[in-house]
């Protein structure tokens, strides 16, 4: 199988390199996070390279994912509609990514377009995700239909 990784994931080795390890794990017991970390662990396995072993700053960047992680967990309830919606969506702007309230974004029209740039890109991704699933045939009608329009 020829593998490629998506768009902006940063990477050090070859995504075949790395789609080869995850069949052979899914093949020898199932393919988990913790699996995957624990086959990369020996100094000279394929994807040793791509992990942080430094435990100080693995500590670190776990705690900016739990920031992260209750960053994005947070929402509002309309009072009028009473529909749930994120308090704060994440933008990069003037190539410095950070969160903004959803109130701040859809007070600029350039933030406002950034974000439907960000949602068609999601929806694009979505459809690629689930791509074998017919079931979802006319959602990604509609998809499609959307994409044409940006």
């Amino acid at each position: 199988m020829n593998y490629t990784f998506r768009n902006g994931f940063k990477h050090k080795v070859d995504a075949n390199v790395a789609g080869a390890v995850c069949e052979e794990l899914e093949q020898s017991g199932g393919l988990t996070g913790e699996r995957l970390v624990e086959a990369s662990r020996p100094e000279d396995a394929p994807l040793h390279g791509e992990f942080e072993w430094d435990d100080s700053k693995a500590a670190e960047r776990w705690r900016v994912q739990q920031a992260r992680c209750i960053i994005n967990s947070l929402i509002i309830v309309s009072p009028e509609t009473n529909k749930e919606t994120r308090k704060f969506v994440h933008l990069s702007i003037e190539k410095t990514p950070r969160y903004e309230s959803i109130e701040t974004v859809m007070q600029s029209v350039d933030k406002r377009d950034l974000l439907l740039r960000n949602a068609y890109r999601e929806l694009s991704a979505f459809r690629k995700k689930y791509a074998v699933l017919m079931e979802l045939s006319k959602v990604f009608d509609v998809i499609d239909g959307l994409e044409e329009t940006a």
